[in-house]
Order: structure tokens, then sequence, then C-alpha cells
């Protein structure tokens, strides 16, 4: 196929040949789900950094990508992900986007009451992560799963749990 998509299974993606003309618009509308979970995995690195790097990945790896894999998405968000821990790992902190700043609202959820945000915070690593990438981040579970590196069921479970603690914290009328 000459016209720049090739398919794979049932999904169209630009062809390796051809991605950089189209490489802006097949990831752009998921820069802003990228930049929150940067945000949300590397609270001390600011986040269009980490987006930049995972950028630079995807470029390099596009010719990996496999729609039947699941959606452009959750790849993207995944490596943004990865990008995010190993950066963690080998950066000086900076104090520029700490996660006490981090505004928990979103589609899903409004409440932004300082209480909320401190019990959420006060939540063991694994719970808050998985709340932050569900709520704030606004990703569905399969691409929760994806970026802690887990079963979806392992998700659904934790943030079970995670709400269990926040009730008990914040009380059945508190939050």
């Amino acid at each position: 196929m000459k016209s720049g998509v090739e398919s794979t299974g049932s999904a169209m993606r630009p062809s390796t040949a051809e991605l950089g003309s189209d490489f802006e618009c097949w990831v752009r509308p998921h820069v802003g789900a990228m930049r929150r979970v940067a945000a949300v995995t590397a609270p001390d690195l600011d986040p269009d950094d980490v987006v930049q790097e995972a950028l630079l990945r995807a470029w390099r790896k596009s010719s990996t990508y496999q729609a039947e894999r699941g959606p452009i998405r959750g790849w993207l968000i995944a490596i943004t992900a990865d990008r995010a821990r190993r950066m963690r790992g080998r950066a000086k902190p900076r104090n520029i986007a700490l996660l006490t700043d981090v505004d928990l609202t979103s589609s899903r959820r409004e409440d932004s009451s300082l209480a909320m945000r401190e019990a959420v915070l006060a939540l063991p690593a694994r719970q808050r992560e998985a709340v932050l990438l569900f709520y704030y981040a606004d990703l569905p579970v399969r691409e929760v799963a994806a970026v802690m590196g887990c079963a979806e069921g392992t998700v659904k479970s934790t943030l079970s749990d995670a709400r269990a603690h926040l009730q008990r914290t914040l009380g059945e009328n508190g939050g």
C-alpha cells in the first residue's frame, strides 16, 4: 500500500517509511494522557521531559507497534510509564511538579478537597499509583494494568482496597 498507511489487523497506522509526516497526527490525541501519566509516575520530574523521551522512544520503536495487541494509546502510555520510571531512577529530584501539587480533579471525579488530596497521598504507594492513574490520568483499567505491569484483576482489587481505605479515612460523608 503506497498511501502512507498500512493495515495491521483491523487498525490502520502510518507506514514506518512515511511515519515522519504522520507521526504528529498519530500521537497528538494521546499527548495529554501521556503527560498526566508522566506527572503521576514521576512527580519529581518535568512531565514534558518525560513525554519528549517517550515520543522519541515511540518514534524509534514505531515499527514494533502491533494494533492487534491493543490501541495506540495503551502502547504510548506504557512507553511513557517506562520512560518515567527510568528517568526517575537516574535523575536528580527537581521541585517542579511535586505530587502534592497535583490537582486530583478529573472528568470522573470533581472532588479536589484538601482532605481528599491528603487521604490519597497517604495511601500505600501501589494504591496511590492506581488511584492517580485511574482517576487523575483518566486511564481505563486495561491501561492502568499496562502501566503498573500487572493484571487487570489486580488493578480492580487495588482500586477496591484504595476506595475502602479512603472511605475509612474520610468517613462515609467526609469526602
